[in-house]
C-alpha cells in the first residue's frame, strides 16, 4: 500500500534529520542540494506533497543548520560587517516606505482595516527591515569577506569606529559603496550558491512569521536586490498613472492594457508592489480584487507566463483566498459568516482562476466540515456565479468594500 502524502513527508524529514547528524560541512551542503532538487521536482510536477514538504523542511530541517560555519568572533571586521548590513537594510527600508505613504497616497495605510485576517505583505511592513539586516549580514559573512571589502569599506569604518560623529558622516559617504557591495554579494550567492540562498530565505520566512509580515514563497535574492535599488520617483509615477486610469473609469480591457504598458518603466517586482500598494490603500486609487486578477492574466491568458511576469501579484492573489479559507476553518464562529461571504465574493470575482493548487489548498482546509458542504460543492463545480452557496448574501461583502 502506497504511503499517504503525510507519511511521505514524515519519513523524508526523519531520514534527513538522521543524515544531518554528521559534522562534515560539505556532506551537509550536499544533503541540502539533494533536498532542493527533490523539492523542485515535486513543485514542477505539482505534486500534492510539495507544500507539505516545504513547510516541514522550514519548520524541522532549516533550524538544524544553525549559523553558517564562519568563525565571525575571530574576524577583525565583524562590527564593520554589521554596519554595512545596516546601511543596506536602511536603504531598502527607506525606499520601500514609498509603498506605505506617498504624495499620491498621503495617509499611511491603515493596517487594522486593510489586513484584518492576515499579515501585511513584506514590502508594506516596517518590520521587514530587521529581517533584511540579518540576511545581509549572513550573506556578507558567507560570501563577502575579502580584501576588496576590507580596503574599500571595513578599514575606513574601523578607523573612526569610536568617533560617533565621524562614523555617522562616513556611513553616509560610504552608503553607495556599501549598498553596491551588498548587491554584488547577493548576486554572487544567487548565481553560484543556491543552497545558501535557500537557507537565507527560509530564515527570513521564519523572521516574517515571528514579526507579523508575509514573505512570498517564490521570491529569491533578485526581489531583495530590486527593493534595495527601488526608485521612489518611478513608483510615484506608477501610482499616479494607476490613479488617472482608474479615475477615467476605463473599460477593464483598456485599464489592464494601460497597466501592462507600465512594464516598460519598471521591473516585475517594482510594478507588482506598486499595484498592490494601490490595492491596499483605502484612499485615492482603489483597485478591486477582480482588477488584480485581470492585471495578472493580462492579454496572454497563460497562467504560467503570468506567474513569471507578475511574481508578487501571483503570490498575493493565491494568499488572500487561501488565508480566508484558513480563518474560516480555524477562526471563531461569530466571524465565520462574514469570512465565508468574503471568500465567496473573492472566488466569484476571479471566476475559475486556474491558479495552480489554489482550489486544492482551500478544499484541504475546509474538507469534512458539514457547515461548509455547500461551499465545497460550489468550488468543485467551478464556483459558478449563478449558483452561489447560501451561507451569506454575497452582495453585502463586495470585494471592493473588503479589500479596496
Amino acid at each position: 500500500m502506497a504511503p499517504t502524502h503525510s507519511e511521505f513527508v514524515t519519513s523524508t524529514v526523519t531520514a534527513l534529520r538522521a543524515q544531518l547528524r554528521c559534522s562534515d560541512t560539505e556532506r551537509r551542503r550536499g544533503i541540502l542540494e539533494d533536498l532542493l532538487t527533490l523539492m523542485r521536482d515535486l513543485k514542477s510536477s505539482r505534486h500534492p506533497a510539495a507544500g507539505l514538504l516545504a513547510a516541514a523542511v522550514g519548520r524541522d530541517i532549516i533550524p538544524l543548520f544553525g549559523a553558517e560555519p564562519q568563525d565571525s568572533d575571530r574576524y577583525r571586521y565583524e562590527r564593520e560587517e554589521e554596519i554595512v548590513a545596516d546601511i543596506a537594510a536602511g536603504r531598502a527600508a527607506a525606499a520601500m516606505a514609498v509603498f506605505r505613504a506617498t504624495d499620491y497616497f498621503p495617509d499611511p495605510i491603515p493596517y487594522a482595516a486593510a489586513f484584518r485576517f492576515w499579515n501585511a505583505p513584506c514590502f508594506l511592513s516596517p518590520e521587514f527591515e530587521d529581517g533584511l539586516r540579518q540576511l545581509f549580514l549572513n550573506a556578507l559573512r558567507n560570501s563577502g569577506r575579502g580584501r576588496k571589502a576590507e580596503t574599500a569599506l571595513y578599514k575606513p569604518l574601523a578607523d573612526i569606529a569610536e568617533d560617533a560623529d565621524a562614523l555617522a558622516s562616513t556611513k553616509e559617504a560610504l552608503c553607495v559603496q556599501a549598498v553596491g557591495y551588498v548587491l554584488e554579494t547577493l548576486a554572487i550567492i544567487r548565481k553560484n550558491d543556491p543552497p545558501f540562498q535557500y537557507l537565507c530565505l527560509e530564515r527570513l520566512k521564519t523572521h516574517s512569521i515571528e514579526n507579523g509580515y508575509h514573505l512570498y514563497n517564490d521570491l529569491d535574492f533578485a526581489f531583495l536586490e530590486s527593493m534595495i535599488q527601488l526608485p521612489q520617483i518611478q513608483v510615484q509615477r506608477i501610482h499616479k498613472k494607476i490613479q488617472e486610469a482608474w479615475d477615467r473609469e476605463l473599460p477593464p480591457e483598456k485599464f489592464v492594457a494601460q497597466l501592462e504598458a507600465l512594464a516598460d518603466e519598471a521591473d516585475a517586482y517594482v510594478l507588482d508592489c506598486a499595484i498592490l500598494s494601490a490595492f491596499y490603500h483605502r484612499q485615492g486609487c482603489r483597485l478591486d480584487f477582480k482588477s488584480l486578477y485581470r492585471i495578472l492574466i493580462g492579454t496572454n491568458r497563460n497562467i504560467d507566463v503570468s506567474r513569471s511576469l507578475r511574481p508578487v501579484l501571483t503570490g498575493e492573489l493565491m494568499r488572500i483566498p487561501n488565508r480566508l479559507a484558513y480563518e474560516l476553518a480555524e477562526g471563531g464562529a461569530d466571524q465565520a459568516p462574514y469570512r465565508f461571504g468574503l471568500l465567496v465574493a473573492v472566488l466569484t470575482a476571479i471566476g475559475r482562476a486556474n491558479l495552480p493548487g489554489l482550489e486544492d489548498q482551500i478544499l484541504a482546509l475546509i474538507w469534512g466540515r458539514d457547515e461548509y458542504r455547500g461551499l465545497i460543492d460550489w468550488i468543485n463545480q467551478g464556483y459558478p456565479a449563478d449558483a452561489l452557496p447560501e451561507m451569506i448574501d454575497p452582495p453585502q461583502v463586495a470585494p471592493r468594500r473588503a479589500y479596496g
